[in-house]
Formats: C-alpha cells, sequence, structure tokens
C-alpha cells in the first residue's frame, strides 16, 4: 500500500459505515496498531456524523479523506464544505451529559482523547481538521 490514501465520500448517512471501514482498513495497512485503528475510526466517524448533522451538506457534496505517514505518526486529512467550524476553538465546558438524556460536545472530548494533536484551518471555503495519532503508543496509552 502507498504511503497515503485518498477517498471521497458523499455527505449521506449511508456513506458513514463504508466511510468509516475504509478509515479503519487504511489506517491499519499503513501501520497503526491494536486499537488505534478502530479508535482512528471512531474520531472520523464522530466527525463526518456532525458534518452531516450540524453542517447544512445536502447528499450531493462530498467529504475528501486522507490518510498518510507523517514521521513517526499517521496524519487523517478530513475536508468538508459545511458551515465553518472550529473544533480547535470550540469550547467543551457545556458538554451534555448522555445520563440525563442530553448530547452536545462529548465529540470534541473523544477527538482530543483519542488523538495526539489537532488543527483546524478554513481554506477554499472548506473545514480542513488533520488529526495526527503516534504509529507506536507506550504501554500506559491504553
Amino acid at each position: 500500500m502507498a504511503e497515503s490514501q485518498t477517498a471521497l465520500f458523499k455527505c449521506h448517512a449511508d456513506e458513514v459505515r463504508p466511510a468509516t471501514e475504509w478509515v479503519i482498513g487504511c489506517a491499519a495497512a499503513l501501520g497503526l496498531r491494536d486499537r488505534d485503528p478502530v479508535r482512528l475510526g471512531l474520531a472520523f466517524e464522530e466527525m463526518f456524523a456532525n458534518t452531516l448533522m450540524h453542517g447544512g451538506v445536502d447528499g450531493a457534496q462530498s467529504i475528501e479523506v486522507r490518510l498518510a505517514l507523517d514521521g513517526t505518526e499517521l496524519r487523517l486529512d478530513y475536508l468538508d464544505s459545511g458551515v465553518p467550524f472550529d473544533p480547535i476553538n470550540a469550547t467543551d465546558e457545556d458538554a451534555g451529559d448522555p445520563r440525563e438524556g442530553t448530547v452536545g460536545g462529548l465529540g470534541l472530548k473523544l477527538l482530543r482523547w483519542i488523538t495526539s494533536r489537532m488543527t483546524y484551518a478554513l481554506e477554499d471555503g472548506r473545514n480542513h481538521v488533520t488529526l495526527w495519532m503516534p504509529l507506536e503508543r507506550g504501554a500506559g496509552d491504553d
């Protein structure tokens, strides 16, 4: 497998599962180990779901996903043309509590927990979120 992979997926709920499976498979093939491909898939699925629920996109639009080796890390680039949203500067202080039937903001906590770092840029009218995960984690990282 090449050291990078790129795919486009239509902004439709039916695309979430195959797109997530693609991310997990590519992440494993590019060198993520143990449970990390599934963790990265979970982070990706959260971003895709948020694009569909809050991004104001329709099924004619697509997201672009790129996975690439970046030194000792795997980098995932996620691009959508939804409403501009910067997850770096968003606060998760008012995250809902699913035990009380409220949700919101938990995805930001999940992204921060799963990845080693995250960046955001608005490029040509598209949100561009980049996530990194180390190829090898220490014993205490699980």
